[in-house]
C-alpha cells in the first residue's frame, strides 16, 4: 500500500494532513491507528489552523521524538508553518514538502502494521483514497 503513502506526499500540506487524519479514524481503535488525543488535536487545528495549535503539535511531536504514527502525524501539522527550530532561537521555515512527506510516514508506518489480507482494512483504505489505485489484496489461503 505505498501508493497510498506516495500520493499523500504528493499532496498540499494541509490536504495531506486532513485526508491522513481521516484514515487514521476510520482505522478507529486499532494499533495501527493514531492516538484518540493526537487526533482531537489534528481535528481541531483542521477546523481552526492557528499558531498555538501548530506549537502545541510540535511539542507533543517532540516529546515523541518524532517517531510512531502519532509522532510523525503530529509532525505533520508542526512543520505546515513557522519555525522547526525551538522559538527562543532564530526562524527556520520547514520546507513546503515536509508536512506531506510526515504525513505519509505517519501512514507508512500505520499500514506497515496491517494484515495486507484483510479485505475490510483494505476497502477502509480504498474509500479513503479513492483516487489510488490499490494493490488488490492477497486471496486468502486455501487448505
Amino acid at each position: 500500500m505505498e501508493e497510498v503513502a506516495e500520493f499523500v506526499e504528493r499532496m498540499q500540506a494541509r490536504e495531506a494532513v486532513a485526508r491522513t487524519a481521516v484514515l487514521m479514524r476510520r482505522l478507529g481503535a486499532l494499533p495501527e491507528a493514531a492516538s484518540e488525543e493526537t487526533l482531537r488535536l489534528i481535528e481541531a487545528w483542521l477546523t481552526n489552523p492557528q499558531e498555538p495549535l501548530r506549537m502545541e503539535a510540535w511539542r507533543r511531536a517532540e516529546r515523541a521524538e518524532y517517531g510512531g504514527v502519532d509522532g510523525q502525524l503530529l509532525a505533520s501539522v508542526a512543520w505546515t508553518g513557522g519555525s522547526m527550530a525551538d522559538p527562543k532561537v532564530s526562524h527556520v521555515p520547514p520546507p513546503a514538502t515536509l508536512p506531506a512527506q510526515a504525513a505519509a510516514n505517519a501512514i507508512r508506518l500505520a499500514l506497515a502494521q496491517v494484515d495486507t489480507a484483510d479485505n475490510e482494512r483494505h476497502a477502509l483504505i480504498a474509500s479513503t483514497f479513492p483516487e489510488v489505485r490499490l494493490t488488490p489484496p492477497p486471496p486468502p489461503e486455501e487448505w
